[in-house]
This record gives structure tokens, C-alpha cells and sequence, in this order.
């Protein structure tokens, strides 16, 4: 049961559930022999879910489609191996496109390093969303623009020179470096408490969570919306709660949460 009821949530957070990343990637470490505590969590995730089914992802055309980033890392998160965790989130039309949020493959050594480590990721996305909007026939202009909220991050990806403290990260990592000069991306800093890729490394309180979950764009789909004077339809004709009976999702959380 507990499998079925994260295979689900796997597909929700991933197709049009972002706000679900964390708490799904959390509940998938525990998939070979989960506990009563786990499943208590899953339902927990189920409710969430079903409480705001009406969110749903907006796109807007755009005369000119502005590819934009945001990187981050949760520093030594996992108490048993000190990994930390990275998170991205790319916009694109006013929603996100692409998100990530996974444990990273090697301990930092501080928490410089796991930016470091989650920006390389990230940047490698970008080269690739730009090859796949450019086999689209969807300009982007470059560089595109990745946020980032460490400053030693971003000074360590700007300067070739290697320091005592930094000479150790894998080459792997430095490609951010060859994606910068090539004009591929360009990095700025961004205050913590509105980094959209927060919502990807950890979990928040309430307030910080809702506060990004609206900045990164998710919202109560199906009616018109006016802005600026001028109504637009949104893309979507049918409401999330609509979309959510289609597809069996508020009985199959009625079904599960009864276990």
C-alpha cells in the first residue's frame, strides 16, 4: 500500500505538483520497509494534496520567452551520511518547467561546496532546456539568468583560480564554469527568503512555504484573471479540482486515507 500511495505522489509532484517535492522525496527513502510513522506522513501528503487540489500551474505567452533559474542547497540535511540536498527550479512564461530536488551523490565539505555541487546540476539543465526550446523553434535569449543566494558560490564559479579550501571538488562540478564563459548562464545573488529553490532542498514553515509556493507561480486555476486592464484566459479551460476527478485523484485520496 504504502509503494502505491508514493508511486502516485511521485506522478503528482513531478507532472504538476512542484510543491510536492520535498515531501515526496522524503517519503522514497523509506520505500523498501516503511514504518507506521511513514505511512502516517504519506496520508498526511494525501490531505495536503486534496486540500488544494485547485492549484494548478499557469503559463502565459510571452512576446519574448525569458528563461530564468534558481539553485540552492540544504548543507550535511541527512544525519546519517551528512549529504546535503540540492534543489533548482527553471521558469519559463511565468510557471516553472523543469524542478529538482534530490540528495547529492557525495558529502560537502561545507556548505560552499553543495552550492557549488547544485549549481553544476543546474546549470547542466539549463544547457539542456536551451537545446530542447531551441529544437522547438522557441528562442531564448542568452545568457540566461540563474539566481543563487551564497555569495562564496558565485564567487567560486566566476573565478578559475583554485583555493586551498576548494581545489578538492570534483572536476565534474566545474563545468558551471565552461557554461559561464560560453555565455550559456550568468549568475546573480538572490536574497534566501525568496529563493524559489528553498522550497526544493528542505522543509518550511508554513508561512515561508505558502509565501514560494505563490512566487514560484502556482495558483487556483480556471478563471479568467485581469491584469494590467486585460483579461486573459488561461491556458487551462478546466479547473485542477476538475482536472483531479478526471483523473480519480480525490477518490483515490478518500480510498487511502481510510487505511
Amino acid at each position: 500500500m504504502y509503494r502505491s500511495i508514493i508511486g502516485k505522489l511521485i506522478y503528482a509532484a513531478n507532472c504538476a505538483r512542484p510543491d510536492l517535492a520535498v515531501a515526496v522525496s522524503f517519503l522514497c527513502r523509506y520505500m523498501q520497509s516503511p514504518k507506521s510513522i511513514h505511512m502516517e506522513a504519506a496520508k498526511h501528503t494525501l490531505r495536503y494534496l486534496k486540500g488544494t487540489a485547485e492549484l494548478g500551474l499557469e503559463y502565459r505567452a510571452q512576446k519574448v520567452y525569458k528563461l530564468v533559474g534558481y539553485s540552492d542547497a540544504d548543507y550535511a540535511q541527512d544525519k546519517q551520511d551528512r549529504k546535503s540536498f540540492t534543489g533548482y527550479v527553471f521558469i519559463l512564461s511565468g510557471g516553472p518547467i523543469t524542478w529538482a530536488c534530490r540528495k547529492q551523490v557525495s558529502p560537502a565539505s561545507s556548505s560552499v561546496e553543495s552550492e557549488y555541487m547544485s549549481l553544476s546540476d543546474a546549470s547542466k539543465e539549463c544547457f539542456w532546456i536551451n537545446q530542447l526550446l531551441s529544437l522547438c523553434k522557441i528562442p531564448v535569449p542568452l545568457p540566461v539568468t540563474m539566481f543563487e543566494d551564497n555569495q562564496g558560490c558565485i564567487a567560486l564559479a566566476q573565478n578559475p583560480v583554485f583555493h586551498r579550501r576548494t581545489k578538492h571538488i570534483d572536476v565534474r562540478y566545474h563545468v558551471v564554469r565552461h557554461y559561464i564563459r560560453s555565455g550559456v548562464i550568468h549568475l546573480e545573488y538572490l536574497d534566501t527568503q525568496v529563493m524559489l529553490a528553498d522550497m526544493f532542498t528542505k522543509n518550511l514553515g508554513r508561512v515561508k512555504f505558502e509565501t514560494l509556493r505563490g512566487l514560484l507561480g502556482m495558483k487556483a486555476v480556471g478563471d479568467s484573471a485581469t491584469r494590467g486592464g486585460v483579461e486573459h484566459a488561461m491556458l487551462s479551460q478546466t479547473s485542477a479540482v476538475d482536472n483531479a476527478r478526471e483523473f480519480g485523484w480525490e477518490t483515490m485520496v478518500d480510498n487511502l486515507c481510510l487505511f
